[in-house]
């Protein structure tokens, strides 16, 4: 019998609850068996069926894994969610940029002119894209600003979503 503090049965981002284990011997449809090793686990798979078979040959020895690929398993829902996000963000960020270009050029565009006449007067081609790219580059940090303003703000509504994450973890 042992008494463990802090067990997650279901999802890894509940609450750890109290947790009583006991051995018993009524087996249900199935039964779990937790080893520790030391070692790859998977070096041992073949000895824990073979004292498993030897304790009662009528058990069926079907799914024996390790614990990190139990985990996996249970974290493979989370990873894809997180990689579809990742797919989404990298899409905005495509698009982001699509669009920064778009404004930039019809800025450029509508500024001809202006910058026919400082060439006229004596600019340098250096010193005119200088100041295209400047405004450019505004447009883009005040855009980089009122997204981490944003992305501070939504992290704080929902830090309770989060796993072993801090609302500020970039």
């Amino acid at each position: 019998m042992a008494f463990r503090r802090d067990v997650k049965n279901h999802d890894l981002t509940e609450t750890g609850l109290p947790h009583f284990d006991r051995v018993r011997q009524d087996y249900g449809d199935y039964t779990n068996f937790v080893v520790k090793t030391r070692g790859a686990a998977a070096d041992f798979i073949p000895q824990v069926r073979r004292a498993l078979l030897s304790l009662d040959p009528s058990l069926s020895t079907t799914q024996i894994e390790s614990m990190s690929e139990s985990v996996g398993n249970v974290l493979a829902p989370m990873r894809m969610a997180s990689t579809v996000v990742g797919l989404f963000g990298v899409l905005a960020l495509l698009l982001a940029s699509i669009g920064l270009y778009g404004v930039t050029a019809w800025i450029v565009s509508r500024r001809t002119r202006e910058v026919g006449i400082r060439m006229a007067l004596g600019a340098r081609r250096g010193d005119v894209l200088a100041l295209v790219i400047r405004h450019g580059m505004l447009l883009t940090l005040a855009g980089v600003a009122i997204g981490l303003l944003a992305a501070f703000v939504s992290t704080r509504l929902i830090s309770t979503q989060l796993y072993r994450v801090s609302p500020t973890d970039p």
